[in-house]
C-alpha cells in the first residue's frame, strides 16, 4: 500500500488511461527514495568527514585504522535501518528490501567512489568508479534482504506464540 492506504496501479503502456504508475515491485521510485533519502545522505556526509580527516593527516595511522574499522559497522546498521524503513503490516518483503539496498548502496557507491576520486587522487580510483558502486549495492541487498528474512521470521513467531 501507498501513503494514505491507497492501493498501487498498474498502467497498461497502450491503454491510454491517466492513472498512478508504479515502477518497481508495485511502488514509484519515489516511495523508496522517501524511505532511504535521509540515511543515505547522512551516510554520504559522513563518508566525506571520514575521507577528509584520513586524507588530512588530523588522524594519526592507528586512528585512521580505527576510523576505517568504524565506518563498515555503521555501514551495516544504516542498510538494517534502511531494511527497517521499508515495512507495512505484514513485515517487510525481501524483494522490496533487496530493491531499497540496491538503490541506497549504488548511489552510496557512486558518491563514495566520486569523494575518492577527489581527495585521493590516485589512478586506482578510476577503477574505482564502476567497482565501489557494484559492491556497495550487493552488500546493501544482501544486508537489506537478510535483514528483512530475519525480521519475518521473529514477526511469525512471534505471531505463532500469541495463537497458542
Amino acid at each position: 500500500m501507498l501513503e494514505n492506504g491507497e492501493q498501487p496501479t498498474h498502467i497498461h503502456p497502450t491503454s491510454g488511461e491517466n492513472k498512478r504508475s508504479t515502477d518497481f515491485f508495485g511502488y514509484p521510485y519515489k516511495w523508496y527514495w522517501k524511505r532511504i533519502r535521509s540515511v543515505v545522505v547522512g551516510l554520504i556526509l559522513f563518508e566525506i568527514v571520514v575521507s577528509v580527516l584520513l586524507v588530512s593527516g588530523v588522524a594519526g595511522e592507528s586512528l585512521q585504522t580505527g576510523i576505517q574499522i568504524v565506518t563498515l559497522p555503521i555501514e551495516i546498521l544504516l542498510f538494517i535501518l534502511i531494511a527497517w524503513k521499508t515495512r507495512d503490516g505484514q513485515g517487510i518483503p525481501w524483494r522490496r528490501a533487496a530493491a531499497v539496498g540496491i538503490m541506497a548502496g549504488a548511489i552510496l557507491g557512486v558518491s563514495m567512489a566520486v569523494v575518492k576520486l577527489f581527495v585521493l587522487r590516485q589512478h586506482w580510483t578510476l577503477f574505482n568508479l564502476f567497482t565501489e558502486p557494484i559492491f556497495t549495492a550487493l552488500a546493501g541487498a544482501l544486508i537489506c534482504s537478510a535483514t528483512a528474512i530475519l525480521i519475518n521470521k521473529i514477526l511469525a513467531s512471534k505471531k505463532s506464540s500469541t495463537k497458542i
